[in-house]
């Protein structure tokens, strides 16, 4: 099984972020790596909801809200196809507020099971290119919106 986790220190405050999150379909407006995001049955949707997303590598996925929580900020995703050799690929986006700043802590998290042989290309693309490019843009967009710097 690979896993991984990546963090980024945000500006905005958890609930700004939480928000954004909650665009389901919203991920290309963010996300460097994103070509385009459709959510079947709009933007902003519920557990159960699906979207289909193509990179600007052209490699594509289709993803499944698996799980929200308002209480806990969590977002969980499931990778129902994938452009890898995978049985099963997780994803939990969780928003943590920082009260010393009034800004957020997003951690990003993927778990997925395939053949050992394409570890290594994974934890690549996703640990080392998509998750830090995700976490870097929605940085950029909000602080952006907000007129704030990137990062505390």
């Amino acid at each position: 099984m690979i896993r991984l986790s990546r963090s980024i220190a945000l500006a905005a405050p958890a609930d700004q972020v939480w928000q954004e999150l909650l665009g389901f379909g919203d991920l290309a407006l963010w996300h460097p790596a994103v070509d385009t995001c459709r959510a079947a049955g709009g933007q902003h949707v519920s557990v159960g909801a699906t979207r289909h997303v193509t990179t600007r590598d052209g490699l594509s996925m289709d993803e499944e809200l698996a799980a929200a929580s308002v209480r806990d900020h969590r977002l969980e995703i499931l990778t129902r196809t994938a452009p890898f050799p995978v049985s099963l690929m997780w994803q939990a986006l969780t928003v943590f507020g920082v009260s010393t700043t009034g800004g957020a802590v997003l951690r990003w998290e993927m778990r997925a099971d395939g053949p050992p042989d394409w570890a290594g290309r994974m934890r690549d693309w996703f640990g080392d290119g998509y998750i830090p490019a995700g976490l870097n843009g929605l940085a950029g967009h909000l602080a952006a919106t907000n007129n704030t710097p990137i990062n505390n």
